[in-house]
């Protein structure tokens, strides 16, 4: 082999070593953008994420706030009709019952049920607290007839 054939040899291989380096080299480009890209997609669908959830709670909070308020300001009035009632003249029974009943509380304002305590009962009609302070109370000497415990 002469000398220029064996450097035509030789800028073949080189070329053949440098094709296969760039496509080896070009995986790793595609690799790297891959990355990149999913990185940059990722934090803007979080922060898209993010804002839309602090809106919509900036929405349900502003909602209740004003639900809340409307409330504050329909039991106001209520109070207000009830002190003018009061002060005007004296009131019965029987008027305060006929105001009570056109107010339609239960409809109208449902946050304003009556409530009504129920003591649980044990040992034979006996509330709790009953029970507790006869028992911790000397008021009671055993023997009384007063059973004190269950």
């Amino acid at each position: 082999m002469n000398s220029v054939e064996h450097e035509v040899a030789a800028a073949a291989s080189d070329k053949a070593i440098e094709t296969s380096r760039v496509k080896a080299f070009f995986p790793y480009v595609v690799l790297a953008v891959g990355v990149v890209l999913s990185i940059v997609l990722h934090i803007a669908v979080r922060d898209n994420i993010q804002g839309e959830a602090q809106l919509r709670f900036e929405r349900q909070a502003s909602d209740a706030q004003h639900v809340i308020a409307a409330r504050i300001h329909s039991y106001a009035d209520v109070m207000y009709g009830l002190r003018a009632m009061f002060s005007a003249a004296p009131v019965s029974r029987t008027e305060f019952h006929r105001y009570v009943t056109a107010l339609d509380i239960s409809t109208k304002y449902p946050g304003r049920m009556p409530r009504r305590r129920r003591l649980k009962r044990a040992c034979g009609g006996t509330p709790a607290w009953i029970r507790a302070a006869t028992r911790s109370s000397r008021s009671f000497p055993r023997g009384t007839g007063r059973s004190t415990t269950c």
